[in-house]
């Protein structure tokens, strides 16, 4: 009913409880976007460690203050005693939706676990089930990788937690690099060695310790096989373009030391 041009809101239905409603979901949300965010970056300033570490209990704290938004504007609304049925009644469907909804259970569990146990944080650069890169996120169903090409993997955490973890950014942040070369026959395997590890001496980016190696492989059917193995640090250096200036380089030293890289070839008898 309008009386002047002011509306009263007892006269429209659930005018109230709608406004009432509304004012909790702002309420969740300054909670979950300010209160929340500023108390884990204090926390994280304290204990000196960087904020995306706490990804995890900021979304676990995210999903707790909206379950509690609900059941609130459910009580609002006076469906409390509904939910209460519903929950109350379901219990052969909840056995049912348990089967069904395993699978994104055992994630939501095992991001708890991974959380708790700390195998690794937001930015470590680590190896998970073959996939090497750089952890971008770390949340309640899935863990985000991001590899060195530029590829964003994700990876349930059920998954995460039975595999083994290399994670390479503890103690010191270096990876060790491979190069395989093969060299045609009638090369001297001692010269070899010396002008590759020549070759790899140039380079500052590549460690003393541990010393980088030239390793001979095998007598292979065209070639004699050998492979480069040196140590990096990762975080100043591009993997995948500094393997290739190095190769390139390598290519020029074993030209210019006549050191010939074959090819396969394949020789036919003709019988008469």
């Amino acid at each position: 009913m309008l009386i002047g041009e002011e509306l009263i809101l007892d006269d429209i239905p659930y005018a109230k409880e709608i406004v009432f409603a509304i004012l909790v979901i702002v309420i969740a949300y300054i909670v979950n976007k300010i209160v929340i965010k500023k108390w884990i970056e204090k926390v994280a300033d304290k204990a000196g460690a960087n904020f995306d570490n706490f990804k995890p209990i900021v979304n676990l704290l995210s999903i707790f203050i909206y379950i509690v938004a609900i059941i609130m504007i459910l009580r609002i609304f006076g469906l409390e005693g509904s939910l209460t049925g519903l929950i109350a009644g379901a219990g052969f469907l909840g056995i049912v939706i348990g089967f069904a909804m395993q699978d994104v259970l055992s994630n939501f569990v095992s991001g708890i676990i991974l959380f708790l146990d700390n195998k690794f944080n937001v930015g470590n650069v680590v190896e998970i089930a073959g996939t090497i890169g750089t952890v971008d996120n770390i949340l309640m169903r899935t863990t985000t990788i991001k590899t060195w090409d530029g590829e964003v993997v994700i990876i349930p955490n059920s998954q995460v937690t039975n595999e083994i973890i290399k994670n390479r950014s503890i103690d010191k942040p270096v990876i060790r690099v491979k190069i395989p070369i093969g060299v045609e026959y009638g090369t001297k395997i001692d010269d070899v060695i010396t002008v590759c590890e020549e070759m790899l001496e140039q380079y500052d980016e590549i460690k003393k310790e541990p010393k980088p190696q030239v390793a001979f492989q095998e007598f292979a059917d065209s070639s004699l096989n050998f492979e480069l193995r040196f140590w990096v640090d990762f975080t100043k250096v591009n993997i995948p373009d500094f393997k290739t200036e190095v190769s390139a380089e390598l290519q020029n030293q074993l030209e210019k030391s006549k050191i010939g890289i074959p090819f396969p070839h394949v020789e036919v008898l003709m019988k008469k």
